[in-house]
């Protein structure tokens, strides 16, 4: 799914210092890289407890079991009550 679209943090709207949360609401990640502009390759990286990490990799340390090829990420991180992918969607409308 995720290859459907570019899909990185700036085509969320998301810059660093925002902060997301993992679906079993325990977890929570700063966003360490993007200006939140669409236009501009803003990356993937969040501010982990040993430092920069990609938001792929956070996510199987959380789940600790490999992620199937076509498990999406971004449908498992949400800003403001909605998943990174629904903004995505929203915002390609």
């Amino acid at each position: 799914m995720e290859n459907e679209y570019r899909i990185d943090f700036g085509s969320v709207n998301l810059k660093i210092g925002d902060i997301i949360t993992f679906k079993d609401e325990k977890h929570k990640a700063k966003v360490a890289s993007g200006d939140g502009n669409p236009n501009h390759n803003c990356g993937t990286m969040l501010q982990c407890e040993d430092g920069a990490c990609s938001i792929t990799y956070y996510t199987k340390r959380i789940l600790k079991y490999p992620l199937e090829e076509d498990e999406d990420v971004w449908s498992l991180w949400f800003y403001e009550g909605k998943s990174l992918r629904e903004i995505f969607l929203e915002r390609q409308k």
